[in-house]
C-alpha cells in the first residue's frame, strides 16, 4: 500500500464518485463492500484533477453532469 495512491471509486448507490488514499481502504469497514475502482492517481490533487475532467466530460457530452453516462456508457434512469 503506498500513501501517495488514491483511488476513484464509484459509489453505485448514491451515483456519486469517491477519492480515497489507498491506506485508508485497509479499514476494515472497506473489506467488507464491494469497491468499483474506475481510476488512479498519485496524488490527492491528481485525484481531483481526474475527477474534474469526468464532470467537464459529462457536461460538455450531455449538458449535465452524468457521471454513469460518462463512466459506463449508460445514462442514469429516475
Amino acid at each position: 500500500c503506498t500513501f501517495g495512491i488514491y483511488l476513484l471509486l464509484w459509489d453505485e448507490e448514491n451515483a456519486r464518485l469517491e477519492l480515497y488514499n489507498s491506506a485508508v481502504l485497509r479499514q476494515p469497514f472497506f473489506r467488507k463492500k464491494e469497491l468499483l475502482v474506475v481510476g488512479i492517481a498519485n496524488g490527492e490533487e491528481e485525484g481531483i484533477s481526474l475527477i474534474q475532467r469526468i464532470v467537464d466530460k459529462s457536461v460538455k457530452q450531455f449538458g449535465c453532469v452524468d457521471l454513469a453516462a460518462v463512466l459506463f456508457g449508460e445514462e442514469i434512469r429516475e
